[in-house]
């Protein structure tokens, strides 16, 4: 499985995810976006995934390296999500398209949003209890949170 990573330089690249890796980036994710950036703790993401600090740190340097891939994880989704969604026709109708996707993404990835654009603030308001995984280039092949459809 394919997924989006960042080098030290911040430039993103192919890389080959293991299960781990995915595990942890959706466990991030939901508590970033229920627990705000400040408030999650490394060992928080590590109960979540039932790992050891040790094992978490094995795979990421620190907490800002999983929030990036987090964030720039959930914007490439939104991006592949928005862009199948395009059809060929005139400029009006794929401004059209380009919205209703945007806001379809967003109604069904809440957490997504939440997760990347606000990192110092608690989000509250999540309805699943799991997360499709913040990391997924095909994002119509993955499973979907409780109860979204």
């Amino acid at each position: 499985m394919a997924e989006l990573s960042t080098t030290k330089g911040g430039v993103a690249n192919q890389a080959e995810a293991s299960d781990r890796v995915l595990q942890i980036l959706a466990e991030a994710g939901r508590l970033f976006a229920s627990k705000g950036y400040e408030g999650t703790s490394m060992r928080d993401i590590a109960v979540a995934c039932d790992i050891s600090k040790s094992l978490l740190y094995h795979h990421f340097s620190n907490k800002d390296e999983i929030y990036a891939r987090v964030a720039v994880g959930s914007t490439l989704e939104l991006y592949l999500f928005v862009r199948d969604r395009i059809p060929d026709g005139p400029p009006s109708q794929k401004i059209r398209a380009f919205m209703v996707a945007t806001a379809e993404y967003f109604r069904r990835y809440r957490w997504a949003w939440i997760a990347s654009t606000t990192p110092g603030a608690a989000a509250g308001g999540m309805t699943s209890g799991r997360l499709p995984s913040p990391i997924s280039p095909d994002s119509s092949s993955r499973s979907r949170p409780n109860g979204v459809t």
